[in-house]
């Protein structure tokens, strides 16, 4: 089967604005739609406002942290899968981001399958509705498990796929 990306965009949060611009980038190839923002406050009025099918969240941001989303969304009632990332914290952080109810945590330097594979895991598990996913896809299945489940062999460097690392 095809992958079609969810209807509603992808939402990223990272001060980084090369990151932003990485992670947009990326998802487009894999067939989803983004909207990114750069801070906690940015993410919260965003999610007021507009349908989001998942966040994909750096932990340390200029005004809070990727984990302060997770009560966030609760409070809303949003059943929105959320896959924090960080550059530093490993084991600690994974089992801290489970604990407080993220779909996933993801080690930066990560590989963009990692990513994409932790996502795509989210939103299955979450029952993310499914549309037209805009190009990207080339049939090759790349569903993969929940967490970052390196098991998949790397894809072509540089191409935004597969083994190729995004940077911290």
């Amino acid at each position: 089967m095809l992958w079609q990306g969810p209807v509603e965009p992808i939402l990223v949060v990272d001060a980084d604005p090369e990151m932003r611009e990485l992670l947009g980038e990326l998802l487009a190839l894999e067939g989803f739609t983004s909207v990114a923002v750069a801070t906690l406050a940015e993410a919260l009025r965003l999610l007021d406002r507009q349908a989001i099918a998942a966040v994909v969240a750096e932990v340390q941001l200029p005004d809070g942290s990727g984990f302060d989303l997770l009560p966030a969304l609760r409070e809303r009632h949003r059943r929105v899968p959320v896959v924090l990332t960080a550059a530093f914290g490993g084991r600690e952080f994974s089992e801290r981001a489970r604990a407080a109810g993220a779909a996933a945590f993801v080690d930066k330097p990560f590989a963009a399958l990692d990513l994409c594979a932790a996502l795509r895991a989210a939103l299955a598990a979450s029952g993310a509705r499914q549309g037209g996913g805009a190009g990207g896809d080339d049939g090759a299945d790349r569903r993969g498990g929940a967490g970052g489940d390196r098991s998949a062999g790397p894809g072509p460097r540089g191409s935004g796929r597969g083994g190729g690392s995004m940077p911290a």
